[in-house]
């Protein structure tokens, strides 16, 4: 997954043609080496963007998270408890930096994501419908209880 979230344009006024734009790329992969070959491709096309268009273009890599796996003991469980309680559920590779993603590298650790309205995340339109907010804390519920017993 690739988002420019950030963009700062210079002069940044309408009628003005800019002269310097900086943009943040966040890039994520569940695979460390794909995630590397998809940086590469994105630095060697801006490069060549550059070159075509008689611009200079620099980069800096200002973080740089690996991606965690998840324990699959503890997968299965979530998924046994989806099944219990009659939801579905798909398995989901998820490059966000929750806190699991630090958890995940010194204990285990599995994620369970409930839906968002449209596919809608870390927005100010982010909606999860409160039944699926209920039918997630109900199959958490059930897999902690599978867990205790």
């Amino acid at each position: 997954m690739v988002t420019l979230g950030k963009w700062e344009v210079k002069p940044g006024a309408v009628n003005v043609i800019p002269d310097e734009v900086s943009f943040s790329i966040d890039l994520r992969h569940p695979e460390v080496e794909t995630k590397q070959r998809l940086a590469a491709a994105i630095r060697a096309r801006c490069e060549a963007i550059a070159q075509e268009r008689g611009l200079a273009v620099s980069s800096e890599i200002t973080s740089d998270s690996l991606p965690s796996g998840m324990d699959p003991a503890l997968q299965s469980v979530l998924i046994r408890a989806a099944e219990t309680c009659g939801s579905s559920w798909r398995a989901m590779p998820s490059g966000a930096g929750h806190d699991s993603q630090e958890m995940a590298r010194h204990l285990p650790t599995a994620m369970l994501f409930v839906p968002s309205v449209e596919g809608r995340s870390h927005s100010a339109a982010e909606y999860t419908m409160p039944e699926d907010a209920a039918r997630g804390a109900t199959v958490l519920a059930t897999a902690l209880y599978q867990l205790a017993y």
